[in-house]
C-alpha cells in the first residue's frame, strides 16, 4: 500500500485575500467565483461530506444534492488557487488564496504534503465520478474519469500546503492551509518524480 509521500518545505509567493460576509446562500457563493473556471469541490455538511466540482458556475456531487444551508465548509481549489469558506457564528468568512513556487528564494514557508485519501477499489460512476472503497465499508467518491487501469485497484492522494508564519517570540506556527490538487494512480503505480520531489507542481 502506498501511504504518501515525505512532507518538502518550499518557498511560495503570490496573495491572499481575507474577507467577511455575513451573507448566506449558493447566489453568495457563485458571486465569489466568478472569476473561476473548472474547479475541485470539498463540501462538508451537517449530514455529509463530499469532492465534486465546480464548472459552467455550478457544483456537482455524485448521488448528492447540497443543501447550502446546512454548508459548514467549501473548499473550492486548482493547483493555482483555493477559495476557503466557512461558517462561523450566524455568517460566513471567506478566504482567497493565490500563489506559486518560487525558485528565487530558499527560505521556506510553507510546507507540502501529498496524503493518501481512503480507498483502494475504485467503481466507475455514470457522471463522470469514481466511488473509493475499502472492506472496512468507508465509502469515497472524487470527481474524476474512469480509467481501465483502475479495474486492478487505484490509490488516490491529495496535495495541500500548511502555510507557516512566526509570532512574536519567533516561534514557528502553520496559520493556514489550502487544498491544491487530488492524483490518482493505478494499484501498483508511483507519484510522477517530479511530483515526489515538490518540482514543477
Amino acid at each position: 500500500m502506498i501511504i504518501g509521500v515525505t512532507p518538502k518545505l518550499i518557498r511560495t509567493t503570490g496573495e491572499s485575500l481575507l474577507i467577511e460576509n455575513a451573507c448566506s446562500g449558493k447566489e453568495w457563493l457563485v458571486d465569489q467565483l466568478k472569476s473561476s473556471g473548472s474547479a475541485t469541490v470539498y463540501w462538508q455538511s451537517a449530514d455529509h461530506v463530499a469532492f465534486g466540482r465546480y464548472e459552467n458556475k455550478d457544483f456537482t456531487f455524485s448521488e448528492y444534492l447540497p443543501q447550502w444551508r446546512h454548508l459548514q465548509e467549501l473548499r473550492v481549489f486548482t493547483p493555482e488557487s483555493e477559495l476557503h469558506i466557512w461558517k462561523y457564528g450566524k455568517g460566513y468568512h471567506s478566504r482567497w488564496i493565490k500563489d506559486e513556487t518560487s525558485t528565487e528564494d530558499t527560505s521556506g514557508n510553507c510546507f507540502e504534503q501529498i496524503v493518501k485519501l481512503w480507498g483502494t477499489s475504485a467503481e466507475e460512476q455514470d457522471d463522470r465520478f469514481i466511488k473509493l472503497s475499502e472492506d472496512r465499508g468507508m465509502v469515497l467518491t472524487i470527481p474524476f474519469e474512469w480509467d481501465e487501469q483502475f479495474k486492478e485497484g487505484i490509490n488516490a492522494f491529495l496535495r495541500e500546503r500548511l502555510y507557516l508564519s512566526e509570532d512574536e517570540s519567533g516561534c514557528a506556527y502553520i496559520s493556514d492551509r489550502r487544498f491544491c490538487e487530488i492524483l490518482l494512480t493505478g494499484k501498483n503505480e508511483k507519484l510522477p518524480g517530479n511530483i515526489e520531489r515538490g518540482e514543477n507542481v
